[in-house]
């Protein structure tokens, strides 16, 4: 993993993936629930188009939170969706965008 500390933030990077770590609460919005120092926001990277995969969760009937929104990923420019655990963690699920 490699640390990622651009725009006043930190997250490590692995592949095309990224787990941002908060070191306030509301640093980034949106966030989990329950933010404290180091906790930790996991995006999700997959395939295909962000509109079916947000109609997927819709139609299995689980509530998405915010999305779909542009975003910036480990590698570059993606769309997310985001959704909450049962414990309110925020989970982000992206495609990276090929612009």
């Amino acid at each position: 993993m490699e640390l990622d500390n651009r725009n006043d933030r930190y997250a490590v990077r692995f592949g095309r993936n990224k787990i941002n770590i908060h070191r306030k609460k509301a640093e980034f919005l949106p966030a989990a629930q329950n933010v404290t120092y180091g906790s930790q926001d996991i995006c999700l990277i997959a395939e295909g188009k962000i509109e079916d995969i947000k109609a997927e969760i819709e139609a299995k009937g689980y509530p998405v939170e915010l999305g779909i929104v542009k975003r910036t990923g480990a590698m570059g420019p993606i769309d997310s969706v985001y959704l909450r655990d049962p414990d309110g963690n925020l989970v982000e699920i992206s495609v990276y965008r090929e612009d």
